[in-house]
């Protein structure tokens, strides 16, 4: 299993690359034009095929790797927002926990001060 299968769940195969790209193939070749484009974009596989299916292949290839980038990045920003999040909840705990010891600072000086005065 490659990082590329774990990562990615699918491929998009747009109307205006792939009708012309497959407008001269027949039923089979476009069966194996389908397969190798599923094969490249889950595992990386670049196949053997027939020149015409090959040159269909190659024209799609580049959108595929096109899309695998842009999902790298929004998963990386996503990544990133993610982190960053959970930082602040962090901080933010933090800062409730630093507010909440403040507070019994106060309520035990006060309550000292009532004391001493009351004596």
């Amino acid at each position: 299993m490659t990082a590329r299968q774990k990562e990615r769940p699918g491929v998009m195969l747009y109307f205006d690359a792939v009708r012309p790209a497959i407008s001269r193939l027949d039923e089979t070749q476009c069966g194996a034009l389908l397969r190798s484009l599923m094969d490249y974009a889950q595992y990386g596989v670049v196949p053997e095929l027939d020149p015409m299916t090959g040159l269909a292949f190659d024209m799609l290839v580049p959108k595929i790797d096109r899309d695998a980038e842009r999902y790298e990045e929004t998963r990386e920003q996503r990544q990133y927002a993610v982190y960053a999040r959970e930082k602040k909840k962090k901080r933010g705990e933090l800062s409730e926990h630093c507010r909440l010891a403040a507070h019994a600072r106060r309520t035990i000086r006060s309550r000292k001060q009532r004391a001493d005065i009351t004596r």
